[in-house]
């Protein structure tokens, strides 16, 4: 797949249901091992197994009791599958503390959230994904010279005659540049590996 919305339709192919992949929330970090991320997002250590994407893709749907992460290596980065609350701004300060670099992004059935970008317990820019201008934090243009050529703002012609932007393509272009920022784009190899999937207990704070 290589057309402007092939990341967000990769990661939907996962979903078996009629509707596409309902949500989908990710956090990459630079600076920490597995487990200290998992610790970071309050999971219970001691409940690691073993679990490809295709075995949760539906784990960010949990509203109600445990909640689950599944946490592998990509490239010099951890990634983190999870919930909307592990790509909270709350969260991603927790993460980068201590000089640790974290971006993360999502979708629901609501529509895209933002991206959210921080460094040692900062955040540096959180923006829209599906309009950029529409953004905060200590350093809102940190991300700008990552963003050549992607396009985001819905039913935006950026490119002179071409169609305009649509969900699909403005979630690929974040996915696009969190690969531009980490060194490596999410992509099938990833998905089907065998990762850690941990449990975060009721209760524990998102």
């Amino acid at each position: 797949m290589t057309g402007r919305d092939h990341l967000y339709e990769l990661l939907c192919s996962y979903d078996d249901a009629e509707d596409p992949l309902p949500a989908f929330y990710a956090v990459w970090c630079e600076g920490l091992d597995k487990r200290e991320v998992a610790r970071r997002l309050g999971a219970d250590l001691g409940s690691a197994t073993a679990a490809t994407f295709g075995d949760c893709a539906g784990i960010t749907m949990h509203a109600y009791g445990d909640r689950a992460i599944l946490v592998g290596k990509a490239g010099t980065w951890i990634a983190v599958i999870g919930d909307r609350p592990c790509a909270s701004g709350s969260a991603l300060k927790a993460i980068s503390d201590d000089g640790v670099r974290a971006i993360s992004m999502g979708w629901s059935p609501g529509g895209p959230g933002p991206v959210t970008y921080a460094v040692d317990g900062t955040i540096v820019t959180q923006f829209e994904i599906t309009n950029p201008n529409v953004r905060s934090g200590a350093a809102p243009d940190a991300l700008d010279s990552h963003m050549t050529g992607l396009r985001f703002h819905l039913n935006g012609d950026q490119m002179g005659e071409e169609a305009p932007v649509e969900v699909a393509e403005s979630i690929t272009s974040a996915l696009r540049l969190i690969g531009r920022v980490t060194g490596v784009e999410i992509n099938k190899r990833w998905l089907g590996a065998v990762h850690a999937l941990y449990v975060i207990p009721e209760g524990e704070p998102g």
